[in-house]
């Protein structure tokens, strides 16, 4: 069984990138999760594609256990 979390709670709040691009990123993969930034951006440009990429994180992620 894998875990997804959406981690949307102070992200654009943080006016320092280097806290919101390398220490939160940081923090989560000490804490044993896996990362993938996913924007709005990337989003409306390709839902779909995205929406792949994840599925076959999971999947992967799945198989790996």
């Amino acid at each position: 069984q894998a875990r997804v979390a959406l981690d949307m709670t102070h992200f654009l709040l943080e006016p320092r990138a280097l806290v919101r691009d390398l220490y939160l990123r940081q923090y989560w993969r000490r804490m044993g999760w896996s990362i993938l930034r996913v924007t709005a951006a990337r989003c409306v440009a390709d839902l779909q594609g995205q929406i792949d990429e994840i599925e076959g994180l999971l999947q992967d992620a799945t198989e790996s256990r």
